[in-house]
């Protein structure tokens, strides 16, 4: 009796429960005891995969495995239409590059076709001749002034010589230019083989015949645009790289470079040859050929 009268009154001597105090209960969040109880973070079931046609989630076993063998279906033939379509795009492949051949042919053609066209376009101005600083006005026509100028010059024509001459239209602030077309290839020649006995003009016919008596007249051949931009690249090679001198021939319009004073004049008819002359002239464009440059092919250039 003693012992259980002494573990009642330290029951009593222990006092109320401390709220505060704390203890583990897997179950509840009650006070049990006089204690309060944490409840632990319920875990979240794992989520099962959704179907692709946007249907509820499998309910079984059963259901899983349909969804599992309708995704295999799907790759299956996902895998069939990536092999199509491989096969698609090495056919197009083989396809793309036969086109590619025909269109190099075809570049390689309407190269050869622009210089045959420019030859052919060179060849009908063999009879033109092209003159500057020449005076023409309402009382002097620019017949009259190339028939007295091609006397100054020791050659005797009449107006019935000529098929035409005019003014050609030409870039403002340039001085002005002017056409003449003879009747025969050999006037038109005898002209330009002449054009030196312009310095032997006297004064008094400079004022009758000369925009600007203090320049001389000049005698050129009519040459094709492109022929006029490739002695351009030509004149800027011999300007750039301090070499002889470069001139176009009035017999066909061949544009010629002397590198050297003492060496044989070059022909160049396009860009290609003037690199072949000048390795380390750096051109804008590419005349009467395509850049070396652009297959990466070994030209032998070095501009």
């Amino acid at each position: 009796m003693s012992g259980h009268g002494n573990s009642q009154s330290r029951r009593q001597s222990r006092g109320p429960p401390n709220p505060s105090r704390t203890s583990y209960c897997p179950t509840n969040n009650q006070f049990v005891n006089g204690y309060q109880h944490e409840q632990m973070p319920r875990q979240q079931p794992q989520q099962l995969p959704q179907f692709t046609n946007g249907e509820s989630e499998p309910r079984s076993v059963q259901e899983l495995w349909s969804f599992v063998q309708h995704l295999q279906n799907e790759l299956s033939i996902n895998r069939g239409e990536h092999a199509k379509l491989l096969d698609d795009f090495v056919e197009l492949r083989h396809v793309n590059s036969n086109l590619m051949k025909v269109v190099d042919r075809q570049a390689d053609a309407i190269s050869k076709l622009e210089v045959d066209l420019d030859n052919l376009d060179q060849y009908s101005r063999r009879e033109n001749v092209c003159f500057t600083n020449l005076l023409v006005n309402e009382e002097k026509s620019c017949e009259d002034q190339v028939v007295l100028l091609c006397e100054q010059l020791g050659v005797d024509i009449a107006k019935n010589d000529l098929v035409a001459a005019h003014p050609l239209k030409g870039k403002k602030g340039k001085a002005p230019r002017f056409i003449a077309r003879f009747k025969d290839r050999s006037t038109a020649q005898k002209v330009f083989r002449n054009r030196k006995e312009t310095k032997n003009i006297s004064p008094d016919k400079k004022k009758l015949l000369f925009e600007n008596p203090e320049k001389g007249v000049g005698v050129q051949p009519n040459i094709t645009s492109k022929r006029a931009a490739l002695l351009g690249q030509v004149n800027d090679a011999v300007r750039l790289g301090s070499l002889s001198s470069c001139w176009v021939d009035y017999k066909n319009g061949n544009v010629l470079l002397r590198v050297n004073a003492n060496g044989n004049p070059k022909l160049i008819r396009n860009t290609a040859d003037l690199l072949v002359c000048v390795p380390t002239f750096k051109p804008n464009e590419f005349l009467f050929c395509e850049s070396p440059f652009l297959n990466n092919t070994d030209s032998g250039f070095s501009p």
